[in-house]
Formats: structure tokens, sequence, C-alpha cells
């Protein structure tokens, strides 16, 4: 697992890794494109092939910010506390609160329909089937 980690950039010092939702060239698209609020970097974080470093997570208090930020959000509900991914939104907060915790993973890591990512380039490891791409009858 830490080598298939390590080759999509992963490497095993941070509290998590995950990919941005799109990919360069393409900025300010998916999910976040529209939403300013809980967006780390210009495109925010892909919460759906995510590699979490448990001990580093405890290291840096992680289950304690997680409370801390949804008091907050239960209180008020708004930015940057407004929630409407769930642990997508967590892990965008705080990714823009500490980035240096945060590694980012090749587009390969979460292939989605809109990721961007170039397969002719580089050939995906995780194919992910969000808004129901999966199902019968579905064309992506």
């Amino acid at each position: 697992v830490r080598q298939a980690a390590a080759l999509m950039g992963w490497d095993g010092k941070k509290a998590f890794a995950t990919g941005e939702e799109c990919v360069e060239p393409r900025t300010h698209c998916g999910f976040y494109a529209l939403r300013g609020y809980n967006k780390f970097g210009h495109n925010g974080l892909a919460s759906g092939s995510t590699i979490y470093g448990t001990k580093n997570m405890r290291g840096y208090n992680f289950t304690t910010w997680l409370l801390t930020a949804m008091k907050k959000w239960k209180q008020g509900g708004r930015e940057p506390y407004r929630i409407d991914l769930g642990d997508q939104d967590f892990l965008n907060i705080y990714a823009k609160q500490y980035p240096e915790r945060v590694s980012l993973l090749q587009c390969n890591a979460n292939v989605r329909t809109d990721s961007g990512c170039n397969l002719g380039k580089i050939p995906p490891v995780v194919l992910h089937g969000n808004r129901q791409v999966f199902s019968l009858g579905r064309r992506g």
C-alpha cells in the first residue's frame, strides 16, 4: 500500500493526502467553482480518494480541531463553516488553515468524469464513480 501511495504522491509525513476537485489548466471548475467558501486552492479538494496518516492526524490533534469546527458549524452555519459536502468541506477548511499538513495527490489517484485528468498521459489508479456515473443506463 505504501508503494502505491508513494506513486500517487503521498510521502506519509502529512495529516492526509487527497486530489484537487479538478486539475490545471482548468481552474475554477468542479463543485467549488461557484462557491468561494470552504475551498482550498483554486479548485478545492475532492475527498473521494483520500489517504489518511492517522498517526500524524493524532499528532496534529485533528479530532479536537474537527470537533471545534463542527461546533462552529452547528452554531452559525455561515462561512467559513457552511457545510454542503460533509467530510469534503471539513478537509478543505482544514487544508486552508494548515496547508503544510496536506499533500496533493496526482490527478490519477481520483479520476472522475469532470476531473480534467489527462488519461492519455497518466493512467488512472482510482476511478471514482461520482454523480452515479457507474449506474446502469448512465453515460459519462
